[in-house]
Formats: C-alpha cells, sequence, structure tokens
C-alpha cells in the first residue's frame, strides 16, 4: 500500500559478498539496486520509505502473487496478477 522506492531480486547483490542475512549490504547501504534475475538465487526485497512522529506508529502491507503459467507467459500472467491485485486492494 506504500510505493516501492527501491527493489531486489537478485539474493547476493541483496546480501552483499560476504556478508549473511543478519547484515545485508542493501540495508546497510539504505537502498537496494533495482536488480532483476533470470535465474540464480532469487529474493523478494522491497523498500519502502516511512517516515514517523515520536510516538506514532503505521501499518505497511505487502502483496504478493503467484500466477500460474508465468514462466511460459510471463507478460499475460503479470497482467492477471495486476487485476487481481487491484480487485483485492480495492476489497480491503
Amino acid at each position: 500500500n506504500k510505493k516501492v522506492s527501491s527493489y531486489s531480486g537478485d539474493r547476493d547483490a541483496f546480501i552483499g559478498n560476504y556478508r549473511y542475512e543478519k547484515n545485508p549490504i542493501a540495508v546497510e547501504l539504505g537502498q537496494c539496486g533495482n536488480e532483476e534475475i533470470q535465474s540464480g538465487e532469487a529474493c523478494a526485497a522491497l523498500q519502502v520509505d516511512v517516515s514517523l512522529n515520536a510516538g506514532t506508529s503505521e501499518n505497511v502491507k505487502f502483496y504478493l502473487c503467484a500466477s500460474i503459467g508465468s514462466l511460459k507467459d510471463y507478460e499475460t500472467a503479470r497482467q492477471k496478477a495486476l487485476l487481481d491485485i487491484r480487485k483485492f486492494y480495492n476489497f480491503q
């Protein structure tokens, strides 16, 4: 429900060389590198920017979608996923 300011689909790029899940380089740098990956070690890292005043809180929602046939016809599956997400979001 927030605009994504950066993302990473590449686990190795998100975590960084000689690092672990407990200290990913993307968190240290304050942004992901907007990497996409076609094979290898994939991940789904999204960054959204949130500013809070003292004593306040905010909920951030992430919607994940998997579509049948996305490896065979990616664009059709992507369009269907976007429609499903819009329907779900309007339902909320």
